[in-house]
């Protein structure tokens, strides 16, 4: 039996693959149709629309070219590896036995060798945060041929497989492993145990910085007298929080991670300014000339802790959405008709006192 039609009816046709290709050297099945595939045929760098060329030349340019689609190489893929409809256990537990590959300059990307599969180094196929594909636990096999590349990755933490078909041979390196990685936190994956230690530092910043606000706020809504102090203690956490800014930037993370540190340093150099060194009253009654760039600097900060957790884990973004809402309803309610004595403001801040001795109520800042 020719090996096409032993493919069709052992695999293809039992699968339901009804738009798969493996009879090169015959029609393509009706409803099939082709992408348009582009090669440098000339070798300038400039890439020509070839489509014009019969598909079965690749017959006779290739061996064994295999025509098919996203989802029909996806369902190839989750009945071999997710649903053991092609393989029984033993074949297929040899076949995912992996040896390291490492150095193979036939295989830049591989990282190790299974039976007819292999582990990719996403490192090198990816821009920007690697640290997470260089762990992400996958399988699969890549394929290209004259103006096509493809790549079928099984992710099975996630029982799921992702397919990128490119009709050109150009971009399959740099896609994937951001492809990969979009598709891995989309399905959940966001547990601790795969985050590298510089994220986890960003998300203990993070954290650390809202819950230190939310004390704040609240002291300034139910002891004044200890927030005025307490108010230079968040300010003055600027400082670690740029120093993490610089280990995550020289870590190599995406300017995402590290921006935060640096618009919370220049917030804090503004409010300090403000409120301990040429003590302004501003918020009652407001002064916009203050009260616009301290806003904006302290929300800036905020959106660059909290939008990137979301890149990583929506979880961990709903949990500091809620913080945020908490801190934000403690910062606008403490302002509202607070009034403290001058024994009050003496306590919380002798510097303002010496402009106010007599005992009476006075307005705070």
């Amino acid at each position: 039996m020719p090996i096409a039609r032993a493919l069709r009816t052992r695999l293809l046709n039992p699968l339901g693959l009804d738009h798969t290709w493996v009879e090169c050297d015959q029609p393509a099945p009706e409803g099939v149709e082709f992408a348009h595939f582009w090669y440098d045929v000339n070798g300038d760098t400039n890439l020509e629309d070839i489509s014009d060329q019969p598909k079965t030349f690749l017959c006779t340019a290739l061996e064994g070219p295999i025509w098919t689609t996203a989802e029909d190489l996806a369902r190839w893929s989750q009945a071999l590896f997710y649903e053991g409809k092609v393989l029984n256990e033993k074949s297929l537990t040899e076949m995912l036995t992996f040896v390291d590959a490492t150095g193979d300059p036939t295989e830049p990307m591989a990282a190790e060798y299974g039976l007819g599969v292999g582990k990719f180094n996403l490192k090198l196929a990816s821009t920007g945060n690697t640290s997470r594909l260089a762990t992400l636990n996958h399988y699969g096999h890549g394929g290209n041929g004259i103006g096509y590349n493809t790549m079928m990755i099984y992710l099975p933490e996630h029982h799921a497989t992702v397919v990128a078909l490119f009709n050109e041979n150009a971009t399959i390196n740099t896609t994937v492993g951001p492809l990969l990685e979009v598709v891995d936190r989309n399905l959940g994956g966001h547990r601790i145990s795969s985050f590298d230690n510089l994220e986890i530092l960003f998300f203990v910043s993070a954290f650390l910085f809202q819950i230190v606000l939310i004390i704040h706020f609240a002291l300034r809504k139910w002891r004044f007298d200890l927030a005025m102090g307490f108010g230079r203690l968040v300010y003055a956490l600027s400082i670690p929080a740029v120093l993490v800014s610089v280990i995550l930037l020289l870590g190599g993370k995406t300017w995402s991670l590290w921006l935060g540190g640096f618009l919370f340093l220049i917030w804090a150099i503004f409010g300090y300014a403000v409120e301990y060194e040429k003590e302004i009253q501003w918020r009652n009654p407001i002064r916009w000339s203050i009260f616009g760039p301290y806003v904006f600097l302290y929300l800036a900060t905020i959106m660059f802790y909290w939008w990137p957790l979301g890149l990583f884990s929506k979880p961990l973004w709903g949990v500091y959405a809620v913080l945020f809402i908490v801190s934000t309803i403690l910062n606008v309610t403490s302002h509202k008709n607070i009034k403290v004595t001058a024994h009050q403001l003496a306590a919380a801040d002798p510097a303002s006192y010496r402009h106010n001795r007599r005992d009476m109520p006075v307005r705070i800042r």
